[in-house]
């Protein structure tokens, strides 16, 4: 019988420490997972130094593309567009701004308010702060008379892989000086 051995540690696998080694992590659609080739210690070092930065990294191609998981959803993507303004993207779902936008103006002696949300939900809770100032404002009736509209936006949408100074594939090791 030959000696299994963690190619990570060279110490010896046994029934206790054989860990099963994902060639591509999970949230990464990896699905190979073969036992006999890393120790369990060997395996939560590499989950944390190497595994977690990559998922991080390609976290939001993922949700792009919708790719299969072996556990769990997928998450929203954050994106940007020319103005700056934030919205959030779930495959199959339509895009949401992400922050909700409330403004007042006062003209001839009546408040305006125009309110920008991502759901009916959303819009009546803003309608909230209207109904603190005007006590006797209706945020029924004034739900009735909101209208739907979509907004595009601005331009084309960006976002960010978090491979760098703060995000580094593989995480480098912390050098300390002569002490």
């Amino acid at each position: 019988m030959i000696e299994k051995r963690c190619i990570i540690t060279g110490q010896l696998i046994t029934n206790e420490n054989d860990s099963e080694a994902h060639v591509i992590p999970s949230a990464l659609g990896g699905r190979l997972k073969p036992l006999g080739i890393l120790c369990k210690d060997a395996n939560l070092k590499i989950g944390d130094k190497i595994d977690l930065p990559l998922i991080k990294a390609f976290q939001a191609v993922m949700s792009l593309l919708n790719a299969s998981r072996d556990r769990g959803n997928n998450q929203p993507v954050k994106m940007t567009d020319n103005s700056g303004d934030e919205y959030s993207f779930q495959f199959g779902e339509p895009l949401k701004a992400t922050k909700p936008v409330y403004s007042e103006t006062l003209i001839d002696d009546r408040l305006h308010v125009q309110i920008s949300a991502s759901s009916k939900k959303e819009a009546r809770t803003l309608l909230g702060r209207v109904r603190k100032k005007i006590p006797n404002f209706d945020v029924d009736e004034a739900m009735t008379q909101a209208t739907t509209e979509q907004r595009w936006p601005d331009g084309m949408l960006k976002f960010g892989i978090e491979v760098g100074p703060r995000s580094v594939f593989p995480e480098q090791p912390h050098l300390s000086g002569p002490t």
